[in-house]
């Protein structure tokens, strides 16, 4: 997996927020987890296309 947006470490804020990156294998399951400062764990499924990109 190369994950492009938003880069690893990076602090990001907002109700919505769009990740973009690619997978070799376009059926697999991509699972993003958010976790806010306050320690809540938000986590969802992505949408991943058939070139694998996510």
């Amino acid at each position: 997996m190369l994950l492009l947006w938003p880069l690893n470490g990076m602090e990001i804020c907002g109700k919505e927020i769009i990740c973009r990156g690619s997978v070799r294998d376009p059926t697999v399951t991509v699972t993003v987890q958010l976790v806010a400062v306050d320690g809540q764990t938000n986590t969802v499924n992505s949408m991943v296309e058939r070139d694998g990109l996510f």
